[in-house]
């Protein structure tokens, strides 16, 4: 064991630089990766450029591993794309100028909804007595009176019972 040991060390030495050559390989691939998922493929339909099997797609991951490896920054690299292929590109569209409706457009929907729901609902649930009294025009006192004299003889006719 002890005569394996030298060769062992050596051999984990060796291994090192590898390693580190191979993480920060992955690191670089995950960049990549991870701009690609921002930006869709021109020829699929819904696919990103991560996600996308066509040719086209491949070339651009490696123009964007490229570009990387050149020391150009994430929004260069995207910028670059959009001037040559279109804001269309993009699978978020930017949230300046005309694109902010897109963003703003949903919540101010579901806000006139729900306005619209809760004014239909507040209708719905008033009492029509509650309204008919707040239609109701103020009566005299000479008024109430033979209005309540005529409902207590209603009132006596049916619990007398049919004639």
């Amino acid at each position: 064991m002890k005569r394996n040991f030298p060769l062992l060390l050596l051999l984990v030495l060796l291994c090192l630089p590898s390693a580190a050559w191979a993480q920060e390989t992955s690191a670089e691939q995950r960049e990549v990766v991870e701009i690609a998922r921002t930006l869709k493929c021109p020829v699929c339909e819904s696919q990103s450029v991560a996600d996308s099997p066509s040719q086209l797609a491949q070339e651009m991951r490696a123009y964007i591993q490229r570009r990387l490896e050149a020391g150009d920054s994430r929004q260069a690299i995207v910028q670059a794309l959009v001037d040559r292929y279109g804001e269309g590109i993009l699978l978020e569209p930017p949230r300046a100028g005309f694109t902010l409706l897109v963003w703003w457009l949903p919540v101010l929907s579901l806000a006139l909804g729900a306005l619209v729901v809760g004014l239909a609902l507040r209708r719905w649930t008033r009492t029509p007595a509650a309204d008919a009294l707040e239609a109701a025009p103020e009566m005299s006192s000479e008024e109430l009176a033979r209005y309540r004299a005529r409902l207590a003889d209603e009132l006596a006719r049916r619990e007398r019972g049919p004639a």
